[in-house]
């Protein structure tokens, strides 16, 4: 039987951490985490949490509000972890990781379902629907008692299409800064299934969505997507019947009325160039990554010049 790995990278996530980790324990045979420069006590929840096979611990945190470099230094985070359960538990072509946020649940019942999908030959790289709850004038005052579906009930019909279950291939890489980005695949060998992901990046606290808007707004500029979603208000009425692209439904309504699901808003995909010149866009990316170095010898080259004059 092929092995499944759990993967997680956090930072300040004390909320939810501990939850996650028996989430993805209950599904994989191994949970490897990467800690990013937590400050809060997420470490030490990882460094004592019996269900956690490996983690690393990054003691120096600083993103940058450059797009490429930003996106270049997470990719090298997830590579490394990536790596790291690769050479723990000698892993082959045939093994699987499954990758989420903090934040993220597979819906009821995908255990079973994931027993069939590593064991198939077809596919090697698998996408879901992920879908967006919300806290709404429902549930806006109920304390969190460590299990998060619970908690919040209310979905959009939004949805994007992501991968979350993927075979450890040897041509895996990751440009984008991201796990869901993952590169090295065949497009004839990626199926969009029907699985659907539970997101509560929106739906912790009030002060969690104030203190992501915040994030967002300094250090992910860039990124219009992210950014878009926090400019709604963070409770979202239930009699008005809307959330941020779509309408506003229980979970078990959505399951119940499949019609009603929609708009799509982002759809994973390969960037096939990527794929095929491996080595010239990595290398590429190493130049970009001395922009630094670079930018201090024009600026050196510069400055003997205004004292020549």
């Amino acid at each position: 039987m092929p092995k499944v790995i759990g993967l997680l990278r956090v930072r300040n996530e004390k909320m939810l951490v501990n939850e996650q980790i028996n989430h993805l324990a209950d599904l994989c045979n191994a949970v490897y985490v990467y800690d990013d420069g937590s400050t809060d006590g997420t470490l030490e929840i990882i460094q004592k949490h019996p269900r956690v096979t490996g983690y690393i611990a990054n003691q120096k945190w600083k993103p940058s509000i450059w797009p490429v470099k930003d996106k270049l230094m997470l990719s090298e985070k997830n590579m490394e972890l990536i790596n790291f359960a690769r050479r723990k538990e000698n892993l082959t072509a045939q093994d699987w990781f499954i990758y989420t946020d903090v934040d993220e649940k597979f819906e009821a019942g995908f255990k079973q379902k994931l027993s069939k999908i590593i064991q198939q030959k077809k596919y090697d790289l698998i996408i879901f629907e992920l879908y967006d709850f919300f806290i709404t004038d429902k549930d806006a005052k109920i304390p969190y008692n460590g299990d998060i579906q619970s908690m919040r009930k209310y979905c959009g019909t939004e949805y994007r299409l992501l991968p979350f279950v993927f075979r450890n291939i040897p041509n895996l890489f990751l440009i984008n800064g991201a796990v869901r980005d993952p590169l090295g695949y065949d497009e004839k060998r990626i199926w969009y299934s029907p699985y659907k992901i539970k997101h509560y990046g929106k739906a912790k606290t009030i002060d969690d969505y104030y203190a992501k808007r915040e994030f967002y707004l300094r250090f992910r500029r860039q990124n219009r997507k992210a950014g878009f979603k926090f400019t709604k208000p963070p409770i979202h009425k239930v009699d008005e019947g809307k959330s941020d692209l779509g309408r506003l439904v229980t979970w078990d309504y959505l399951l119940a009325h499949p019609e009603i699901k929609g708009p799509e808003f982002y759809r994973y995909h390969l960037m096939p160039w990527g794929n095929r010149h491996k080595f010239t866009y990595l290398l590429a990316m190493n130049l970009i990554k001395l922009r630094g170095l670079i930018g201090k010898l024009i600026l050196y080259r510069h400055w003997r010049k205004l004292l020549n004059r």
